[in-house]
Formats: structure tokens, C-alpha cells, sequence
């Protein structure tokens, strides 16, 4: 579907100087609505995907931002003449322009209200050779959107930074797009450190940010990277209650473990945490590190990392490890059966729903998982051929105990359960003659 949407996305390239790109660069154009954020809604609105490079990077032919991607239409927005643009373009910048593309040069209009009419709602007017319908603006829309997105989410996944600002910078230049949308991606980002102290720079001012008082940062001694990404992590987690948590809460550790609490994805949740952690920034540490040094004897914390973050192995393996040393080896048994549904090769969590089924008498089961483990190689071989021996011995089938007592014995020939189990199999084999 992806692909699709991209073969019918109408693509246009804003080149345009730097102090075009922000709006405390050049104050007297954007106030009368001329800046690039401007043109990027109204394109955005008649369905255009857009993309931007600076001017500069076109002349050098690093397209940092665009890569070898090809467009529709051009759009210049530049102070320069369009001849000194010409004159200093390499040969590869007219390849990314497709065939019978438009080229538009803002400011060789004569006056303002031409350039005006550039912005005015009618640009597919302007780019009749594209084929753009206006009643199918909505779904071409949908479209550019949905394009901008999977292409701003490969940005985050490859690092590659500067296509990610640019490609976030549009979207937010859509009324209807969600800040959390792009939060809830971080979950699958290989850094999400790096990409969320990104967004943090662009969302500085953006509605979708909590305003936290500085009261609250003399309560808790938090600094302001502490802050910013808390912020983000409010929003990816829609956290509505932070007043009243900040209230309850009497200590930066029972703060972070009452916000942890209320989150909902990865991300959100790993930034929670890091907030009881003294000294070292987010992303120092993973999460395993800090629950293993601060939380590993809270119940509520380790279940909690369980469901917001399930692909995480090591949240399961620490919940059931917790239950099992309480001794509470059914409920460690389910936990493990939870976890194996994301990580159903995981050896631990193989064992502990194995420990389960014999507690339970469902010894055919649990042979099975031991066999499987058994050819694994990844727990201990020894371990695994007592297990196979119990549930033999408790289903009373002699040639198959003695079959894997007779392997036990070839790692550790002085093992006193196996020479019993062995002699009373014996016995009973003779017995059946």
C-alpha cells in the first residue's frame, strides 16, 4: 500500500535560502505570509507532498535532505536571481526534476500581489500539467500525508537527521497531524535518545507540550533535558494527570515510578524511569540496568514494564524471575507463557512455563519444551536432562529414563538422582518381564 500511495503522490521541491526556512530570519516576510511554512500548508492542503532543500545544498549537490529523490515541481524561493541560481547548479540537480516538470521563481513576480497569489489556495492552477483534480484534493491529501510519514519514519529508523527535521517540519504544518503519532514510532527506533532530543528542539513552542512551572523543577531538582523529554513522554503516553501525580508524589524515585506507571508505550516509559537516575543522561542506561539497580523487588514496576514495553525479553525475564523467587511458581509459569507470544524462542521463558506444566502434572507438555531446548544448546544440558528424566519417571516410562539418564550420566557420571532413578527403573523393567 505503501508503494502505492507513493506512485500517486504529486511531489513538489521547495529550494530556498536559510533565512527563508525559519521564521527569525527573515520577520517581514513570513508576517505577510510569505515564509515557506505558508506555501508548505497550502500545498500540503491541495494534496502535494513537499520536501525542502536549502539553496546552497543544491549548488553543492549534497541533497542531505532529499537524497535521490525526484519531484513534480520546483518551487524558488530565494533573494538570488534565478540565473545566478542556473549558473551555479551542477548537472545532477535537473534529474530530480522529472520530465515536464513546473519550475516556479516566487520573487520574479513585479509585485506583491502576485507573489501573494502564490499562496491564495489556488496552486493547482498553478500546476494544471500534474493532473491534480480538486475534488480529489482530500485523497491525494491522504496520500502525501500518509507518504511524508512512512518516509519521515525510515528517516528515524537510517539516522539520517536532517531528512528527518525537514520531513517533521511539514507534517506539523498539518492542522489534523499528531505529535503522539510520531512519539508512539520512537518504540522501534534503534536511538531513540538521539531522535527524541531532536524533536524536543522543534516542539519547543508547540501547543501539544505541557507547561511544567518552575516550582515543580525546585521540587525535584530536575534540569531542563530532564524536562524536555519528560514532556515528550507526556504526550506519547497521553498523561493526563500530572498535576495530581506531581502532588502525591514525595520524591524524585516515587515521582519516576508514579509517571512510569501511567505510560504507555516504550519510550515514554524508558524516559520515566531515567528520571530517578542521578548523574546520567537518557539512553546512558538501559532499562533492564536501571530496574535491575533501583526497582528489582517492585512488583508493580516490573509488571507494568511487561505491558508497555513487551518486546522488551528482559521485562519478562525479570517478572517471572521476581515471582519465581517469591515462590510463586504458577503465576511465574503464565508470565513466561505471556512473554514466549513476543519472544517465543526465548530459553528462560521456555524453562519457566516447563516448570509450570510439571508443577501441574502436564508432564507431555513440558518433555516437549525440554526436547526443544535440549537440541538448543542454550541453557544447561545437565539441567535439562534431569527435567526430561522427572516427567518420565513420573509418566512410568522406564526405557525412555534410563535412555536420557544414561546422557546425564556422560556429563556428570556421580550424580546421585540419576543412579536411584536408574536402579528403580531397572527394577521396575525387570518387574515387567
Amino acid at each position: 500500500m505503501v508503494d502505492e500511495r507513493n506512485s500517486l503522490c504529486k511531489k513538489v521541491l521547495i529550494l530556498a535560502d536559510r533565512e527563508f526556512l525559519y521564521p527569525g530570519h527573515c520577520e517581514t516576510f513570513h508576517e505577510k505570509g510569505l515564509g515557506v511554512d505558508s506555501i508548505i500548508s497550502t500545498l500540503i492542503e491541495n494534496g502535494f507532498a513537499v520536501e525542502i532543500e536549502e539553496t546552497i545544498d543544491c549548488i553543492t549537490e549534497n541533497y542531505y535532505r532529499t537524497g535521490n529523490n525526484k519531484f513534480d515541481a520546483a518551487i524558488y524561493i530565494s533573494k538570488r536571481s534565478i540565473d545566478d541560481f542556473w549558473g551555479g547548479l551542477g548537472p545532477n540537480f535537473f534529474s530530480k526534476i522529472n520530465d515536464g516538470g513546473v519550475f516556479i521563481d516566487v520573487f520574479s513576480s513585479k509585485s506583491e500581489k502576485e507573489i501573494s497569489e502564490l499562496y491564495s489556495g489556488e496552486v493547482a492552477q498553478l500546476f494544471s500539467n500534474i493532473d491534480i483534480i480538486p475534488e480529489n484534493k482530500i485523497i491525494q491529501k491522504e496520500f502525501a500525508i500518509d507518504y511524508l510519514f512512512q518516509e519521515l519514519i525510515q528517516a528515524m529508523e537510517e539516522e539520517n537527521l536532517l531528512r528527518m527535521d525537514m520531513l517533521f517540519r511539514i507534517l506539523l504544518r498539518d492542522k489534523k497531524f499528531e505529535v503522539r503519532k510520531l512519539l508512539g514510532s520512537l518504540d522501534s527506533s534503534p536511538k531513540p535518545e538521539v531522535i527524541a532530543n531532536r524533536i524536543v528542539k522543534i516542539l519547543a513552542n508547540h501547543p501539544e507540550m505541557p507547561q511544567i512551572d518552575d516550582s515543580f523543577v525546585e521540587k525535584f531538582g530536575l534540569n531542563k533535558d530532564d524536562i524536555d523529554l519528560m514532556k515528550l513522554a507526556i504526550v506519547a503516553s497521553k498523561i493526563n494527570n500530572f498535576g495530581n501525580i506531581v502532588q502525591k508524589s514525595e520524591s524524585i524515585k516515587s515521582l519516576s515510578k508514579n509517571l512510569f506507571l501511567e505510560c504507555n508505550t516504550s519510550f515514554s516509559g524508558k524516559v520515566m524511569l531515567n528520571l530517578c537516575i542521578t548523574g546520567k543522561r537518557f539512553g546512558a542506561v538501559s532499562n533492564s540496568w536501571i530496574i535491575r539497580n533501583n526497582w528489582m523487588e517492585d512488583e508493580d514496576i516490573l509488571e507494568h514494564w511487561t505491558i508497555n514495553s513487551p518486546t522488551d525479553e528482559e521485562s519478562w525475564q525479570l517478572f517471572s524471575r521476581h515471582l519465581w523467587n517469591k515462590k510463586l511458581k504458577l503465576e511465574c509459569a503464565e508470565v513466561a507463557k505471556r512473554g514466549l507470544k513476543y519472544h517465543p524462542d526465548s530459553a528462560n521463558l521456555l524453562r519457566r512455563k516447563a516448570h509450570g506444566l510439571r508443577i501441574e502434572s502436564k508432564h507431555e507438555e513440558a518433555i516437549e519444551i525440554e526436547k526443544t531446548l535440549l537440541k538448543s544448546t542454550k541453557l544447561s544440558q545437565l539441567d535439562t536432562l534431569i527435567y526430561l528424566v522427572r516427567s518420565y519417571y513420573a509418566l512410568e516410562k522406564w526405557q525412555d529414563v534410563l535412555h536420557y539418564i544414561t546422557q546425564g550420566l556422560e556429563i556428570k557420571p556421580d550424580l546421585e538422582e540419576f543412579d536411584k532413578k536408574k536402579i528403580a527403573a531397572q527394577e521396575f523393567i525387570a518387574n515387567e518381564k
